[in-house]
């Protein structure tokens, strides 16, 4: 703690305490004590050697940067060991005076280091908070509690010491790290304009290992990370630098394998990356996903295919019309979540207004996103159109049963919404088996138009052609959804529809049914929120790469381990394959015998982080369990589970789709420039611009990759974006889309009805009612609703009834709640409940009461069954008794319901009440079944009740 100093010309000789260091520990000590506001600067420490020849062992003086207060320090006696040194301090006493003291006192020395390691993994804020425990509420700061900008400098200083930076200038630095401390790390260093190519040799084994079976790369790029260049003597700012990486994902995680940062956004400039980190001795993936960026899927295609983009969207469309083999070496696509958030923000679907417009139309776009096959693409296209053209829709004749196109479409997509079964429709044009593309001879337009250059904008324009000739038939009424303006970004997505929909993954044989690039927003998210969690950004260059490989060779040990663990898996299923043959064959087959429906549901449903945490816990689970998870990498080519949905190969794409989702980089980039539409425009002003958006997508060099808009103009200023709430999944079905299309604007409720105790009093013919207590009604009103909503039978039994409780929860289940809803609840329980005038002119009607007066009073000619007593003679007949409810003998809980139903329902010897003859008496079943529960009193779980019965051949579902 000190050092000898020895004076010029004495024979004095004395210790100093050790620089930099005991005067911070003093003050601290002191400043805790006593509170004084002084900032007092140290100096003159000496320690005696010969402490009998001195007054005092240790000395030291101060003076207050701001008062001008001197301060004397005194050790009287040297401690012993183990002893606390004791000192005393002599200066006057400034408590009351803190208004006059402002400066803190400087950080260095030991203690800058102490506070720079401990917000390594803080910030300086939360340090300021977590050293205020010992102030005062009605004080100023003490000196020693120092300012945000100090503390992130001294961060910053322990950081770069332990980044190791070579150089203060950033190029010099990353070019010594090229060749030092990141050699085989940095690969390509450019400097106007700035770009780093850098990936390590642990990416490159781990990405050899995952290309030997089907590979899927996710590429993207983001912002926000890398601080601006200044160049020449006048400081002009670069552009703003993006992040871009190429990302794989495997059951067990995703993993980056290829990184740069670049100030230049364009096609030319990807493209230059992507091919030097194949010149490194890589194979170009199988499957390659991005958002709808040009520039990335134009570099892409440039990189993997050999060709540009227009080309390799002719090539797609050729090999789906059976027109030539030709088929590209890598399958190109977009996210589906960016498509979704894409169309979510056109402007037409901008405001409260067209809010039911965007729930429709939405959803109808996801119906595109998922058509497997280019007959099921031409079909939903030609529907969506003749919708968007189509001024009317309803019906053709007076009495309602002939619809119009516009109304045959719209039903057939509101079924496909629902989830339903198959639609039949005689409108709707039947699935083509061959389609074949348009010769130039039956062309009608100029031989110099756009469509006779591009096979794909003219299959489009059939389709359009087609649907403007549907469209003109007229209905009995104006269509709700008549937007022709929608038709030219809907048009401008299609002329690349192979890269976005589904149709293509059969010709490439792809085990992904829903292209994602979940894995490298995910990969950004960690990288902001926790490997750059505490550090200060955008940050140079040279400092984000080096803690960027850092952290790249951190999690490529842990990545490793995980793929060595699987790949042992997969050896040992291969070699219990002969065992276990049969039963993978079945499994196989039953998988490929799925509809899509099931399929997209089994993609819908699938919970990725669950997979991943049930990854490595559930290892002793069955072989055959086993084998069903890992089905593809012992056969990784067979055609016959192409289309095989299981948790390792779908668990990027398996999560939900969420447009605002918070797993995803929030910052979700289009490169599309939408520009408003004039919604007055006719339909043939659309076509204009076609062959101009073409012509502009095929020319790839032009294309820039803009990440908030921040990649086109360096010096634009960004509109801050409003965040909405998140709304529902477009990719789910959503069996109640009429109630969707109908609800009221103005409510925000999200129930189905309100209590009529929470309710003002409704008006009907200049009287004012007030229902109370509509417990019981509303639980069973809500129950058919729901029933109505999900099951296609029921709804197709409750149509056709005319019973009056029943259209009401028809009527609520399609409209939602409204005041008519409330009025119509009002006029059916004042029929079977009395009115109390009261003291006031407010009618009062008490509904209270239970579940079963509810059912046995509202249901009498829709019963749950049917009581048939036959006698054996001929001559009392057959009497029939209705029962709204039923009393069913539980044996064991509700688990063995079905077999209590059917000893309900058998056939039973009874006595004629008539003749005392034997009778058989027998119950019938109907469409719903309400059976009474009073009587039963244990306490049931919902899991406890089977999902389905069967009964006399009737399946019924709870």
């Amino acid at each position: 703690m000190y050092y000898t100093v020895q004076k010029k010309g004495s024979s004095r000789s004395y210790n100093i305490l050790k620089p930099y260091a005991w005067a911070d520990v003093i003050n601290d000590a002191f400043i805790k004590k006593h509170k004084l506001p002084c900032n007092f600067l140290y100096k003159r420490a000496k320690v005696s050697i010969d402490t009998n020849n001195t007054k005092h062992y240790i000395t030291f003086q101060g003076k207050c940067k701001d008062c001008g207060e001197n301060l004397f320090g005194w050790c009287s006696k040297k401690p012993k060991e183990f002893e606390p040194l004791e000192i005393n301090i002599s200066t006057k006493d400034t408590r009351g005076e803190e208004l006059a003291h402002s400066s803190k006192r400087p950080l260095m020395g030991l203690k800058r280091q102490k506070i720079g390691k401990q917000l390594l993994t803080d910030i300086p804020a939360n340090w300021r908070r977590q050293n205020t425990e010992e102030m005062d509420f009605d004080c100023t700061s003490p000196p020693n509690l120092y300012k945000n900008n100090v503390l992130s400098k001294a961060k910053q200083e322990y950081t770069d010491k332990l980044l190791r930076l070579p150089k203060k200038n950033v190029l010099e630095s990353l070019v010594e790290l090229k060749h030092t401390s990141l050699a085989g790390s940095i690969h390509n260093i450019g400097y106007d304009p700035l770009y780093v190519h850098y990936w390590t040799n642990h990416q490159i084994l781990i990405y050899r290992d995952y290309n030997k079976e089907y590979c899927r790369l996710a590429l993207d790029a983001t912002g926000s990370l890398v601080k601006k260049l200044k160049r020449t003597s006048i400081n002009i700012l670069s552009a703003d630098i993006f992040l871009y990486e190429a990302v794989i994902s495997q059951g067990f995680g995703q993993f980056p394998v290829s990184q740069m940062i670049s100030e230049r956004h364009d096609t030319i400039s990807i493209t230059f990356w992507l091919d030097m980190w194949i010149k490194s001795g890589v194979n170009p993936p199988n499957e390659a996903v991005s958002d709808y960026s040009k520039a990335l899927l134009g570099a892409m295609c440039k990189s993997f295919c050999s060709s540009n983009l227009r080309s390799y969207v002719q090539k797609c469309f050729f090999v789906l019309t059976n027109s030539s083999n030709d088929l590209p070496p890598c399958f190109l696509r977009v996210d589906v979540s960016h498509m979704i958030k894409m169309f979510c923000r056109l402007q037409h679907f901008s405001g409260i207004r067209n809010k039911r417009l965007k729930e429709f139309y939405v959803r109808g776009f996801r119906l595109l996103l998922t058509s497997t096959s280019l007959e099921r693409f031409k079909k939903l296209l030609k529907s969506l159109m003749v919708v968007i053209l189509s001024p009317t829709d309803g019906w053709m004749d007076e009495n309602n049963m002939q619809p119009n196109p516009s109304e045959s479409s719209r039903q057939y997509l509101l079924s496909l919404m629902k989830d339903t079964a198959s639609f039949n429709d005689e409108y709707v044009a039947e699935e083509c088996t061959n389609i074949e593309v348009l010769n130039d001879e039956t062309d009608t337009v100029d031989s110099t138009n756009f469509y006779d250059q591009d096979e794909v904008a003219r299959f489009i324009h059939e389709i359009e052609t087609e649907s403007n000739m549907d469209a003109l038939t007229k209905g009995n009424r104006e269509s709700a959804y008549f937007i022709p303006a929608l038709l030219k970004d809907l048009k401008r997505y299609c002329y690349d529809f192979p890269l976005w929909t589904s149709v293509m993954v059969d010709q490439f044989k792809s085990p992904y049914l829903i292209a994602t690039s979940s894995s490298v927003e995910n990969d950004f998210n960690k990288l902001k929120n926790e490997v750059l969690k505490f550090s200060t950004r955008p940050m140079t260059a040279d400092r984000f790469v080096i803690r960027h490989v850092k952290s790249i060779d951190e999690h490529s040990k842990l990545f490793r381990s995980m793929q060595l663990r699987n790949t042992y898996a997969n050896i040992n299923i291969n070699n219990k394959r002969d065992i276990l043959l049969p039963e993978c064959d079945s499994d196989i087959e039953i998988s490929h015998k799925k509809t899509e429906h099931e399929l997209i549901n089994d993609i819908c449903d699938y919970d990725y982080e669950t997979s991943f945490r049930n990854n490595d816990s559930n290892s002793n689970e069955s072989i055959s369990k086993v084998t069903q998870i890992e089905i593809n990498s012992i056969y990784p080519q067979s055609p016959n589970i192409k289309r095989k949905i299981n948790k390792h190969l779908f668990s990027p794409a398996g999560r939900k789709i969420d447009i605002d989702s918070e797993n995803s980089d929030n910052d979700i980039k289009t490169l599309l420039d939408f520009k408003k539409n004039d919604i007055n425009s006719t339909i043939n002003n659309l076509n204009d611009n076609d062959s101009n958006s073409l012509e502009t997508s095929s020319c790839i060099s032009s294309d820039i990759e803009n990440w908030r808009g921040k990649g086109e103009n360096p010096t634009a200023k960004l509109s801050i974006i409003k965040k909405y709430k998140k709304r529902t999944k477009y990719m789910d079905p959503t069996p109640e889309i009429e109630r969707l299309l109908n609800k009221s604007l103005r409510s925000k409720n999200q129930t189905l009805l309100i209590n009529g105790n929470m309710k003002t009093p409704i008006r009907v013919n200049k009287k004012r009612y007030l229902v109370s207590n509509t417990c019981a009604f509303d639980s069973v009103c809500i129950l058919i609703a729901m029933a109505y909503t999900d099951s296609k039978d029921y709804q197709e039994f409750i149509n056709k009834s005319h019973n009056e409780l029943l259209t009401f929860c028809k009527d609520l289940a399609i409209n939602g709640p409204s005041s008519i809803i409330y009025k119509k609840r009002l006029g059916i329980l004042n029929k079977i409940f009395q009115e109390d005038l009261g003291i006031t002119d407010v009618v009062v009607i008490n509904a209270e009461c239970n579940v079963l007066h509810i059912i046995s009073t509202l249901m009498k000619t829709n019963p749950s069954t049917t009581n048939i007593k036959t006698c054996s003679k001929n001559n009392c007949g057959v009497k029939e008794h209705t029962s709204p409810t039923i009393i069913v003998t539980l044996d064991d809980g509700f688990s063995n319901l079905q077999k209590n139903l059917q000893h309900y329902c058998e056939d039973k010897i009874i006595k004629c009440y008539d003749c005392q003859s034997n009778a058989v008496s027998k119950r019938m079943l109907h469409e719903h079944l309400f059976i009474e529960t009073d009587i039963y009193d244990e306490p049931t779980a919902l899991t406890d009740f089977p999902l389905e019965i069967t009964i006399d051949d009737k399946a019924l579902v709870i």
